[in-house]
């Protein structure tokens, strides 16, 4: 599940580009514009937790050499 406790449904996109295409819109430029409830919150945390992981066994086998 994502963060917003909901699955996305069709008219969330919709509702993106009606703002995209809106006078709402009109400034935004060269954007990516993210419709996922929040998910790459989670996959952002989670590449973290494993980059972090990563440097620690890089340290440990740096130590044993």
């Amino acid at each position: 599940m994502v963060p917003l406790a909901r699955w996305g449904e069709t008219h969330d996109i919709g509702l993106a580009a009606v703002y995209l295409a809106s006078a709402a819109g009109g400034y935004v430029n060269a954007e990516t514009l993210v419709v996922d409830g929040g998910h790459w919150h989670d996959s952002a945390r989670a590449f973290w937790q494993g980059r972090e992981a990563l440097r620690a066994m890089s340290q440990q086998r740096r130590s044993k050499l």
